[in-house]
């Protein structure tokens, strides 16, 4: 088990506001920072639970750091304009009932 301060959780009508992760990302990095940036620019706030939480983290295998730049891309662009959704996200994968 490793601890870090670094680790997300979130309510599942949040992930849905902003469209969940940006599936334009891909390979290592960036993805988890551009999420909370649309988070942000949606008005749903964090809250710090350090050293007042248990965390577990699954190891995995890293991923290619190939597509970083295009990555940073995404990620200044989610910043510099206020982005509070992306195209090619949650969205694409529910089903209607």
């Amino acid at each position: 088990m490793r601890l870090r301060d670094r680790d997300l959780s979130y309510w599942k009508t949040d992930f849905l506001k902003v469209n969940g992760y940006n599936k334009d990302m891909t390979g290592w990095e960036r993805e988890d920072s551009e999420f909370v940036i649309r988070m942000l620019n949606n008005g749903i706030q964090g809250k710090r639970l350090k050293y007042k939480a248990i965390i577990y983290h699954i190891w995995h295998k890293e991923k290619s750091k190939e597509n970083l730049s295009i990555n940073n891309y995404i990620q200044e662009s989610a910043l510099k304009n206020k982005l509070s959704w992306c195209e090619n996200g949650i969205d694409k994968h529910l089903i209607e009932m």
